[in-house]
């Protein structure tokens, strides 16, 4: 004989939840924000009678970590003219080369020459193809001009006349062909006048 599975019994709602439903959520909502001010409550009663933190804590300084950068022209050597009172860095490639007649030559056989001598600047030519640009600029925080030198509209020289002792003293960049002024520039970047 088999036995007759029974039917799941479902209850029936009440009368009061049955004729309105919206008023079970509504109870749903107003136990919720009960418990939750409830809680806050609690909680900040809780945080009122915590005692402040003593004044006598140490406070711990963090100091950001100092970046350090690479000095670029660290293991350059400097070379010193006390006749006319400036130093100026060189690569360690760069031969100083004083002919005694006071003009002082930095010479890289590869990449060209700075020559620092007393002088003026040139006034300029009657090459169709060579022009001179000038400007105001300074060196080591003292006025100085600068010429530009092009020839066939190719940057090929730039000299700078700086006065020092009431004479003229003219430093003048010489790449040759493919080297470009960048390298020239960050030894010009180390000349100082002596104190």
């Amino acid at each position: 004989m088999e036995q007759a599975n029974p039917s799941p019994t479902v209850k029936e709602p009440c009368c009061f939840c049955a004729k309105r439903p919206y008023l079970m959520v509504l109870c749903a909502i107003l136990l919720v924000s009960l418990s939750s001010l409830v809680t806050y409550i609690i909680v900040k009663s809780q945080l009122k009678n915590q005692s402040p933190v003593s004044s006598s804590t140490p406070v711990v300084k963090v100091s950001p970590t100092p970046t350090v950068v690479a000095d670029p022209d660290a293991g350059w050597k400097t070379y010193t003219n006390t006749k006319y009172g400036f130093t100026i860095k060189h690569p360690y490639t760069w031969g100083p080369e004083d002919s005694g007649q006071g003009v002082v030559t930095l010479k890289n056989d590869r990449l060209g020459q700075i020559v620092i001598y007393e002088g003026v600047l040139s006034g300029g030519t009657n090459n169709p193809k060579a022009r001179f640009e000038y400007s105001e600029t300074q060196l080591d925080n003292k006025e100085a001009k600068m010429q530009k030198y092009y020839f066939n509209n190719q940057l090929k020289q730039i000299n700078y006349e700086i006065q020092i002792n009431s004479k003229s003293l003219v430093i003048s960049l010489q790449p040759n062909p493919n080297s470009s002024f960048d390298l020239f520039d960050q030894i010009l970047s180390t000349f100082k006048f002596l104190d």
